[in-house]
């Protein structure tokens, strides 16, 4: 299955800024909230994320 550009850029700033909650991944990606919670839900269905209370790793 190949990511979408969204995914791949939740990813890319987990990777370099760390655990972090929605509201500060959607301020630096720019992304919506809303897309950045259905990336979200996308990526945890995969397996690629861990979403945890108060942030994600």
């Amino acid at each position: 299955m190949q990511m979408t550009a969204e995914e791949l850029t939740v990813l890319l700033i987990l990777k370099k800024y760390g655990r972090m909650g929605r509201y500060s991944l959607s301020a630096i990606s720019g992304m919506g909230e809303g897309v950045v919670r259905r990336v979200l839900s996308e990526l945890k269905g995969q397996g690629a994320i861990r979403v945890m209370r108060g942030g994600l790793n």
